[in-house]
């Protein structure tokens, strides 16, 4: 699509990157991917060469807020908490983690669940002592998920299938290493909700809930569940091994994926005509040091004049050379736009105008 293009993006740790991307629509399914050709792949081996999972806040987990009231938890304790919860996961059995980058989502698990046998996956042996150092894993593979030598009860795959340039064939291997009736954890974006998502540079396959429960059951899994509500902007998935799933369910009509698209993309330009009002009348704040808020400073870079986030390990930290301030502390000239979707926007606005300053939201998609 020859509107994407103009966009800048950003890496999936959350750095500045060109613009130029190259977004596509299968016409059989209604799929929508990144298009995978040479220039695509180079790109994404060079934001892997330098990656560092979430350096805004010293590696610390991203946190997950309670919008009405501004708590927090980090995003793994989140999606293990309601899990548990809802009696999804057995007291015991083997996880593999897939992409467990330096451990969060292990760390939870070490910590509720103690009769699990943990295990960690990564391309890399950047985070090795990190992983091996946690409580109750056993293991940590870098390698190929075909090179892993055992099977596992559970494989999860935590931010990590938006990333592979052919999910079912992915998932395919996956069922492999899982024992009988195994199950699969995920959660990715869905850029219905988010369409942040799209600007992703390493980020290859835009899921939404039809879609991630097509797939799955197209490659032989079970939906337990499958759920918008875990983390807001994310879709959570637990799946069962069952090879007799009779039929997927439908996808989405290629023109309705159509639609879609082009709106999430006419709605990330309007974010950058509504900053640029902002600071055309003074200093423009932005909310969030994330996806959302490294995109729109890349947009306009010159324009920026502080960040304003609400998690204590990033606050007081300079980021993008910008200060990153507490909202009860925030600089006495200027407005702080919320670059997310309008109904988490709204909670944060009218949460934090308690502070009386005034935040600007968008519109709904």
């Amino acid at each position: 699509m020859e509107e994407f293009a103009s966009l800048g993006q950003v890496t999936s740790d959350c750095r500045p990157w060109k613009r130029g991307g190259q977004l596509g629509i299968c016409p059989c399914c209604g799929f929508v991917q990144k298009i995978t050709d040479d220039a695509f792949f180079r790109d994404c081996e060079a934001i892997y060469k330098s990656y560092e999972v979430y350096y805004q806040a010293g590696g610390e987990e991203q946190k997950v807020f309670e919008q009405s009231r501004g708590l927090s938890m980090s995003r793994s304790e989140s999606i293990l908490a309601q899990l548990l919860k809802e009696n999804k996961l057995p007291s015991s059995g083997t996880l593999l983690d897939v992409g467990c980058g330096n451990g969060n989502l292990l760390k939870s698990f070490s910590k509720h669940c103690s009769q699990w046998s943990l295990s960690g996956l990564e391309f890399d042996e950047k985070n090795r002592s990190a992983v091996e150092a946690i409580a109750h894993v056993d293991q940590f593979y870098s390698c190929d998920l075909t090179e892993v030598p055992v099977r596992f009860d559970l494989i999860s795959m935590i931010h990590c299938l938006e990333h592979i340039s052919d999910p079912g064939r992915f998932l395919q291997r996956v069922k492999e290493k899982l024992n009988r009736n195994g199950m699969v954890l995920i959660q990715i974006p869905d850029y219905t909700q988010n369409p942040f998502d799209l600007v992703i540079a390493d980020h290859c396959t835009h899921f939404d809930v039809c879609a991630i429960r097509h797939l799955l059951e197209r490659c032989g899994f079970e939906p337990i569940v499958v759920s918008t509500g875990f983390v807001s902007k994310e879709i959570t998935v637990l799946a069962r091994v069952n090879d007799e799933v009779k039929e997927a369910t439908r996808m989405t009509d290629v023109r309705d994926s159509q639609r879609r698209l082009s709106e999430a993309i006419a709605w990330l330009k309007e974010n950058v005509a509504c900053a640029s009002k902002i600071a055309d009348q003074g200093e423009l704040g932005i909310f969030g040091t994330s996806i959302a808020g490294v995109w729109l400073y890349n947009e306009m870079p010159d324009r920026v004049s502080f960040f304003v986030d609400e998690d204590e390990a990033r606050i007081g930290r300079l980021f993008l050379e910008r200060t990153v301030c507490h909202p009860l502390e925030l600089p006495d000239q200027g407005q702080v736009f919320i670059p997310l979707p309008h109904k988490i926007a709204g909670q944060i606005a009218a949460r934090l105008n308690i502070y009386g300053v005034r935040f600007i939201i968008l519109s709904p998609l």
